[in-house]
């Protein structure tokens, strides 16, 4: 597990910071654990947590390297498949890895598990502004 606090990579505030914890960190992505309130939420929300936990690894990643941190958005979301209705409870993780980098573009392949069952799997894009 990471011990820096999320918050240094993750510019969001509770309760819009869906990432808690990253888990593990391998080559080209990373393992995040998600939080949102037991109550029944939107399964777009999984997309989020997909963005976040890219937010994650590419702050880590400049971080370890010492560049600065930059903005970045979410500008596309290509054959992510959600659920119908999102379970409550339970512990959310989300895997993610880097599908091809074209600087300014990032894409990722993203899995979204409750427990250890998938709920949402996909390919998000990202744009990361340059440093000012």
């Amino acid at each position: 597990m990471v011990e820096e606090p999320i918050s240094k990579w993750v510019p969001h505030e509770p309760p819009a910071r869906l990432v808690e914890d990253v888990l593990e960190m391998f080559p080209n992505g990373l393992c995040a654990r998600v939080v949102w309130p037991d109550a029944e939420a939107s399964p777009f929300l999984l997309i989020e947590a997909a963005a976040q936990s890219v937010a994650a690894y590419q702050g880590y990643q400049k971080t370890l390297r010492g560049e600065p941190l930059t903005e970045g958005f979410l500008v596309g979301v290509r054959d992510f498949t959600l659920p119908e209705t999102m379970p409550t409870g339970g512990i959310w993780t989300v895997r993610i890895q880097e599908n091809k980098n074209l600087r300014p573009f990032y894409l990722f392949d993203a899995t979204v598990l409750h427990g250890n069952q998938p709920q949402a799997s996909g390919t998000i894009t990202l744009y990361e502004k340059e440093p000012a």
